[in-house]
C-alpha cells in the first residue's frame, strides 16, 4: 500500500513539475536514446544471459541450467527497468539543464553524454557522439544492472548468499558492460573517422 502512495505521488509532482515549467517538458528528450539502446539491448541479451549464467556457475556453484534461469530473470528484469531508469535520468539531467541554461564549457563537457543522447543523428550530425555517450553511460547502467541482479539473486537464491551473490552480480555485470564499452568506443571511433 505504502508503494502505490508513494508511486501517486511521484506521479502527481512530476505532472505539477512539467505544467509549471513547461519548459522540462520536451516530447523528444531521450527518444533517439531509447531508439537505439533498446533494440541493442534486446539483441544483446542472449549474450548476456549465457556469459552472466557462466559467472553464477562458477561464482554460486549453481547447476547450468539454474545459471541461466538466474541470468535470464535477473537480465529480463534489469533490461526492463534499467533502462527506463537510465532514460529517466537523461531526461531530468538534460531538462533542468535547459531550465537552468547551462551554457559554460565545463557543464557542456559535463553534460555531454546527456546532450548528444537527445539529438538525432543525421547525415550533418554522426552517430559517434551517440555512440560516445551510450559507452560513457553505461557507467550507470552497469551500477543499475548490479543493484537489481543483486536483488533478484537474493531473492532467488535467500540473503544467506549474499556476499556471493553480489561478488556474482558485480563480475558478471562488469565483464558484458566492459565488452559492451568496447564496442561502443570502437564504433565511436569509426564513425568519427569516417565523418571526417
Amino acid at each position: 500500500m505504502k508503494r502505490v502512495f508513494a508511486s501517486r505521488v511521484v506521479l502527481i509532482l512530476s505532472g505539477t513539475g512539467l505544467l509549471l515549467l513547461p519548459r522540462l517538458a520536451i516530447a523528444d528528450t531521450g527518444i533517439p536514446m531509447l531508439a537505439l539502446a533498446w533494440p541493442v539491448a534486446w539483441c544483446l541479451l542472449p549474450a548476456v544471459i549465457l556469459s552472466e549464467a557462466y559467472f553464477a556457475r562458477r561464482e554460486l556453484g549453481l547447476a547450468w541450467g539454474a545459471s541461466v534461469r538466474l541470468s535470464a530473470i535477473a537480465n529480463l528484469i534489469s533490461t526492463f527497468a534499467g533502462i527506463p531508469l537510465i532514460l529517466a535520468l537523461v531526461v531530468v539531467v538534460g531538462s533542468t539543464a535547459d531550465a537552468l541554461n547551462l551554457q559554460s564549457h565545463v557543464w557542456r563537457v559535463l553534460l555531454f553524454p546527456f546532450e548528444s543522447l537527445r539529438t538525432k543523428p543525421t547525415g550533418l550530425n554522426p552517430f559517434w557522439p551517440m555512440y560516445l555517450s551510450c559507452a560513457v553511460l553505461c557507467v550507470p547502467f552497469c551500477a543499475i544492472s548490479i543493484w537489481l541482479e543483486t536483488r533478484v539473486g537474493m531473492r532467488r537464491l535467500g540473503t544467506e548468499r549474499a556476499p556471493a551473490i553480489r561478488r556474482w552480480s558485480f563480475r558478471a555485470n562488469a565483464a558484458s558492460y566492459a565488452v559492451i564499452i568496447s564496442a561502443l568506443l570502437v564504433l565511436a571511433s569509426l564513425d568519427a573517422a569516417r565523418t571526417r
